[in-house]
Formats: C-alpha cells, sequence, structure tokens
C-alpha cells in the first residue's frame, strides 16, 4: 500500500486549532477522500490484467483504501490513509515488487509517480476551500459584533 504523507503545513495546523477538534477531524475526512480517489483511479488504471480464464487478476477490483487516526511524528494525531490491493489479494503486491521467480512490474510506483501532483492539487483544493469558509466565518463574526 502507499501512504501519502503531507508535512510543512503551518498555516493548515494553526487554522485548524481555531475550530472544534471534532469538525477539523471531520473535515480532514472529507478533504482526504477525493484526493485518495485519485490514486484508486491511478492504481486501477495500472493493475496488471489478463483475460485469460487461468490468468484471471483482480487487481483493479481489489483496490482499497484504509483511513486511521494516529500519532505523526510531531507527537500530534495524524490522518493516516493508505491505498492498495486488499489483504486477500497478495499478488498484487507479487506483481508490484516482485518474487524470486517473476520479476516485478512496480504498477503500484508507476501510477504513484504519474499522479502524486493531482493528489496533492486535490488536496489543496479542499483545505483552501476550509480557510475560505473559515474566512468567511470571521468575517460574519466581526460584521456582527460591530
Amino acid at each position: 500500500m502507499s501512504s501519502i504523507t503531507i508535512t510543512g503545513l503551518k498555516e493548515l495546523s494553526e487554522m485548524l486549532t481555531q475550530i472544534a477538534p471534532k469538525a477539523a477531524k471531520s473535515y480532514m475526512v472529507k478533504v482526504q477522500k477525493p484526493a485518495a480517489q485519485v490514486i484508486i483511479d491511478a492504481f486501477e488504471a495500472s493493475a496488471p490484467y489478463s483475460d485469460q480464464p487461468h490468468q484471471h487478476w483482480a487487481l483493479r477490483d481489489s483496490i482499497v483504501k484504509q483511513s486511521k487516526w494516529g500519532t505523526g511524528d510531531s507527537g500530534g494525531e495524524s490522518l493516516i490513509t493508505t491505498v492498495g490491493p486488499n489483504k486477500h489479494v497478495p499478488w498484487g503486491m507479487w506483481q508490484e515488487f516482485g518474487t524470486s521467480h517473476i520479476a516485478g512490474k512496480h504498477w503500484m510506483g508507476t501510477a504513484w509517480s504519474g499522479c502524486q501532483d493531482e493528489v496533492l492539487n486535490v488536496y489543496m483544493e479542499g483545505i483552501n476551500e476550509l480557510f475560505a469558509k473559515m474566512i468567511a466565518r470571521d468575517r460574519s463574526e466581526a460584521m456582527i459584533e460591530n
């Protein structure tokens, strides 16, 4: 499975501390879904496939996404999203990395290389949308106070 780690977004951290922790977590989950879908689509498009009955590999149909909250390198809470073939399809990893009998095809690595810019763009669009909503909310609150 591939993992995406986005670090160095100091403004994002500061912005998320201004909203309720539950709301921040909820929004982070919403933002990662379309970004992860870009990876899923790329993996499905590059997965080795054969129409031969004795070689029918359903890798395209086995790509899954899992997200969980964990502790990041800085000690804070992080949303960790992994994408790859499910555990019932071990030949996905064999096709990626190879075995002692077959060479790896590196289909996930190739797909990730081709889509990582789009993943980050989709993710940042979601973050920018959140930032715009927060600015609008702050402006509305300021107008109400005055």
